[in-house]
């Protein structure tokens, strides 16, 4: 799982400089640093808010950090097959939300 990666394109897209989604959701710009370059893991209340703040809900944020280290090895090549068109599907449902 990439949760950081996730937030931090979910930061760019949404325009967001880091300093001010830190601010935003009450950490320090070194904090949301460290958990974008996956060096901390924030708690949930953060990721809430951090989801609020980039407009997405909670459960969208997780799938956005999943890679295919998260799947068991045995559902690996289902995941691979699946798990991009199922992302695709999921962007097009948030830019049309946008």
């Amino acid at each position: 799982m990439k949760l950081g990666a996730a937030i931090k394109e979910l930061r760019q897209e949404s325009g967001l400089r880091q300093k001010d989604l830190a601010q935003r959701v009450g950490v320090t710009q070194s904090y949301l640093s460290q958990v974008e370059n996956e060096h901390k893991d924030p708690n949930l209340s953060t990721i809430r808010r951090i989801a609020e703040e980039v407009g997405v809900s909670v459960p969208i944020l997780f799938f956005r950090s999943m890679d295919g280290d998260d799947v068991r090895p045995d559902r690996k090549e289902a995941f691979d097959q699946i798990f991009p068109r199922f992302k695709g599907i999921i962007e097009d449902q948030l830019l049309a939300e946008a």
